[in-house]
């Protein structure tokens, strides 16, 4: 198992709306509709409640700057760095 497992969870038209503005195209995971999206967040999210102990839930709609942030914090808290 990982020390540490971060799942960035966002809702499934800000994360299309992103995926598609950082590659220009769809893939054929922004081509499947927002059924599969929100089944898979909800499957990340019921792994994160499972495995409390090393799951991260963080707000993904925060900046790329604060999310790194908050990231290093959480790694330093249990320094694993």
């Amino acid at each position: 198992k990982p020390d540490v497992s971060f799942i960035f969870d966002i809702d499934e038209k800000t994360g299309l709306k992103r995926a598609n503005k950082r590659t220009g195209n769809e893939n054929r995971y922004e081509k499947m509709g927002g059924a599969f999206h929100n089944k898979v967040r909800s499957g990340f999210l019921k792994i994160a409640k499972k495995n409390k102990d090393r799951c991260v839930i963080i707000n993904a709609n925060d900046t790329i700057d604060n999310l790194h942030k908050l990231v290093l914090k959480h790694l330093r808290s249990k320094k694993i760095i």
